[in-house]
C-alpha cells in the first residue's frame, strides 16, 4: 500500500505536493522508496516489488518499482489531459555510511508529448535512524526539473517512529519549494499506519486540512494489495501491490505448511567457501523450525532429508521443538532418502508420519567410539611423547603416549555411549510405540533394507519423491499452501525495541581474534580477542537485555579460556548471562561457561572434563 511514484500527475499545480498513497519518507524503505527518499534502500536490502494503478480526474498513472538491494528501478507512465503521455525511467543506489546514516540518489529520464526533448532529473537523499524505533529523512527531489511543464523542485524533511514491534507507525513530513522557503509555509503532511492483525494493514493520511485519505491492504501470501482514496482538493483513488516485504496471508490460515531441507551439517555463522555461497546458520535454521512449531497459522510441518551432520544435542533441541509442535496440534511428516543412520532416525523418529524411499535402508546400528594410536609409529621413528597430565580421565594425550587406551579412557568412553544410547533407544521407542527392548533387540539386527525397516515398524510408508508429494494432498487437504523458505526474514528496516546479544563459542578455544574457514574450507576456532569484544560491547548496549553465549567447544588454550570466563564475570554485572550447550562443552568449553548466571545443556551434551595436560614430542632419536 506504499507508493509515491505518482508525484508527477499534479506537477503543474503551484503548490508541490506529495500525492497519495504514500507513507513519511522517513519510514519508507521498500521499493516504492526510490521516488521519495532513495537512502532508505540500505536500511532493508532485501528484494521487492511494488506497482500502482492511480486515477484522478483528469489523469491515469500506471507504475511499478523494483528493489534489488541497495539497488532500485522504476518505470511509470502517465496520461494526463494538459500534458498528454508522460514516460519516465528512474534508477536508484543507496550508500550506507554507517549503521545510523544512510545516503541515496535516483536518477530519472521523461520524457512527454508537450515537451520536445526529453529530459533528466535527480533525487538525492539522506536517511538517519540513530534509534531502533526513530528514523528522520531529507530529501531533494526534481533537480533539473522542466519549468516549461511547471515541474518544481521539492525538498523534504521528515521524521517517523515505529512503534509497538512496527506494528504502529507515525509520520511528520514537511514538504517544500526551496525557492520559497523563506516566503511558503509550505505542506505538512501526517502518517498514521497500523497492522492489527497478521495480514492487515490500515493507513491514515493527510496534508493540513486539504487533503485527507483511507487505505486498506491485504495479504495475500504472495504480497499485499490495496486500496488509497484521498479526497480534497483533488480526488485521487489508487490500487497498489507489493511483493517481498510482508508475503503474509489473511486467507491461509489453517492451510499453511511450513518446509524444511536438512542435508548436511548447519554452521553456527554463515560461512563460504571458494566454490560455495554462504550458507544459512545453525541459529536461524533453529529460529526458522521454533517459529513453525509456535506459529498459530502453520497447520503443519515437512521435512526432507537426506543427510545430517549434527551432533545429537543439536538434533535433541530441534527435536524438542517437533515434540511441541504435535503437542499443538500440528502433524508432523518426515521424508527420508539414501541410507539414514542414528542421527537422522533418531531426529526422524518423532515425527506424525515417516516415509523413506524403496531404494533407501535403514542404517540404525547403534553407537561406537574409536581413536587412532600412535605410538608404535613414534617408537619405529625415533619419536618420544612427553606429556603430563592432571587425572586418569584427561586421555586425550594417550593417542600419543600409549598403543592401547587406558582402562580410565575405556570407561568413560562406556559411561558417555552407555548414557547417549540409553537416551537414543528411549525416544525411539517412545515415539514409535515400541517397548525400549525390543528398540535395542532391532538395533543389535540393523541394517535394515527398505522393506525391512518397514516390516520391523520403524517407517510408515515407502515411496518415491513425487509420490511423497502427491501424498501431502492426502495428509494436508488438496488446498494446501506448502512453503518452502518459511521463516526466512525479510529486513523491515527496524529493529526490536530490545535485544538478545548471541555469541557463538564454537570450536578450539585460542588466543587472539577468531579465524573463519579459509578459502578451500576448514574449521572454525573461537579467539579470545574476538569474543572478549563480543562481550564488551553487548554489556555496555543498553538495547541489549540479555546475553546468551551457545558454547559448542572441545576447548583449546587455557590462558585464552581464562580471559574469557574473566569477561564473562564483568559481563554478569551489567546483564543477566546465560550459557547453551551444543554437541560438547568441555574443558575449555566448560571453564568460559563457568562464570554464567545458568548453564543449559542437553541429556546429549558432552561437558565437563575439567582439566589440563601439556606436553612435547622429543624427537632427539629421530634426528
Amino acid at each position: 500500500m506504499l507508493f509515491i511514484m505518482i508525484q508527477s500527475v499534479q506537477l503543474a499545480q503551484a503548490q508541490p505536493q506529495q500525492l497519495f498513497p504514500a507513507v513519511s519518507a522517513s519510514l519508507q524503505d521498500d521499493a516504492t522508496t526510490l521516488w521519495s527518499n532513495p537512502a532508505n534502500f540500505s536500511f532493508s536490502p532485501k528484494s521487492s516489488r511494488a506497482y500502482v494503478a492511480q486515477f484522478s480526474e483528469t489523469s491515469t498513472s500506471l507504475g511499478l518499482a523494483r528493489q534489488l538491494g541497495v539497488l532500485g528501478t522504476g518505470l511509470h507512465y502517465t496520461n494526463d489531459e494538459t500534458l498528454g503521455d508522460w514516460w519516465s525511467f528512474g534508477t536508484g543506489l543507496a550508500l550506507r555510511l554507517d549503521d545510523h546514516l544512510s545516503f541515496g540518489t535516483t536518477s530519472t529520464w521523461h520524457s512527454l508529448d508537450s515537451v520536445d526533448n526529453n529530459f533528466v532529473s535527480w533525487d538525492l537523499g539522506l536517511g538517519y535512524r540513530p534509534l531502533q524505533w526513530l528514523g528522520f529523512g531529507v530529501s531533494w527531489n526534481n533537480l533539473g526539473a522542466k519549468t516549461a511543464i511547471q515541474m518544481t523542485e521539492t525538498v523534504s524533511l521528515s521524521s517517523g517512529l515505529s512503534l509497538l514491534d512496527s506494528k504502529l507507525q507515525v509520520g511528520v513530513d514537511y514538504i517544500s519549494d526551496p525557492s520559497t522557503l523563506t516566503t511558503d509555509v509550505g505542506v505538512v503532511q501526517y502518517t498514521l499506519r497500523t497492522f492489527p492483525l497478521q495480514g492487515i494493514a490500515l493507513q491514515v493520511q493527510g496534508q493540513g486540512t486539504d487533503q485527507i485519505g483511507l487505505g486498506l491492504s491485504l495479504g495475500h501470501g504472495y504480497g499485499t494489495i490495496g486500496g488509497f482514496s484521498s479526497f480534497g482538493e483533488t480526488n485521487i483513488t489508487s490500487i497498489v501491490g507489493t511483493s517481498g516485504i510482508d508475503d503474509t496471508s489473511i486467507f491461509a490460515r489453517g492451510r499453511r505448511i511450513a518446509y524444511f531441507e536438512m542435508n548436511d551439517g548447519i554452521p553456527y555463522q554463515n560461512a563460504s567457501g571458494l566454490f560455495s555461497a554462504p550458507s544459512e546458520n545453525y541459529f536461524s535454521f533453529y529460529n526458522r523450525v521454533h517459529k513453525a512449531s509456535t506459529d498459530p497459522a502453520i497447520k503443519g510441518m515437512v521435512f526432507h532429508i537426506q543427510n545430517l551432520s549434527f551432533s545429537l544435542a543439536q538434533l535433541q533441541e530441534l527435536r524438542r521443538e517437533l515434540e511441541e509442535a504435535k503437542r499443538r496440534g500440528k502433524k508432523i511428516l518426515i521424508y527420508l532418502e539414501g541410507s539414514p543412520s542414528n542421527g537422522e532416525y533418531y531426529f526422524a523418529s518423532v515425527a506424525s508420519k515417516i516415509y523413506l524411499h524403496p531404494a533407501g535402508s535403514l542404517e540404525l546400528t547403534g553407537l561406537h567410539s574409536e581413536r587412532m594410536y600412535f605410538k608404535g609409529l613414534f617408537d619405529q621413528l625415533g619419536v618420544k611423547a612427553e606429556f603430563v597430565r592432571r587425572s586418569d580421565y584427561k586421555s586425550s594425550p594417550e593417542q600419543y603416549t600409549h598403543t592401547k587406551g587406558s582402562e580410565a579412557s575405556k570407561e568413560q568412553s562406556r559411561e558417555l555411549l552407555d548414557s547417549m544410547y540409553s537416551h537414543l533407544t528411549t525416544e525411539i521407542g517412545k515415539n514409535r510405540s515400541l517397548p525400549e527392548a525390543t528398540v535395542v533387540a532391532l538395533i543389535d539386527t540393523a541394517p535394515f533394507t527398505a522393506a525391512q525397516a518397514l516390516e520391523k515398524g520403524f517407517v510408515d510408508e515407502l515411496m518415491f519423491r513425487d509420490e511423497f508429494r502427491d501424498v501431502l494432498d492426502t495428509e494436508f487437504g488438496d488446498f494446501h499452501r506448502l512453503e518452502r523458505n518459511y521463516g526466512h526474514q525479510t529486513p523491515s528496516g527496524w529493529k526490536h525495541n530490545s535485544e538478545i546479544a548471541l555469541i557463538p563459542i564454537t570450536g578450539m578455544i585460542t588466543s587472539g581474534r577468531s579465524q573463519a574457514p579459509g578459502l578451500f574450507g576448514g574449521s572454525l576456532n573461537a579467539g579470545s580477542e574476538t569474543i572478549i569484544a563480543q562481550l564488551e560491547e553487548a554489556a555496555d548496549d543498553s538495547n541489549v537485555k540479555a546475553i546468551v553465549i551457545r558454547v559448542d567447544s572441545p576447548g583449546g588454550s587455557a590462558f585464552a579460556s581464562d580471559q574469557i570466563w574473566r569477561a564473562v564475570e564483568l559481563a554478569k554485572r551489567e546483564k543477566p548471562v546465560i550459557v547453551s550447550m551444543g554437541g560438547v562443552a568441555a574443558s575449555g568449553g566448560y571453564y568460559v561457561a563457568a562464570g554464567a548466571d545458568r548453564i543449559f545443556a542437553e541429556d546429549t551434551t558432552i561437558t565437563g572434563s575439567i582439566g589440563v595436560y601439556s606436553g612435547k614430542f622429543n624427537l632427539s632419536g629421530l634426528a
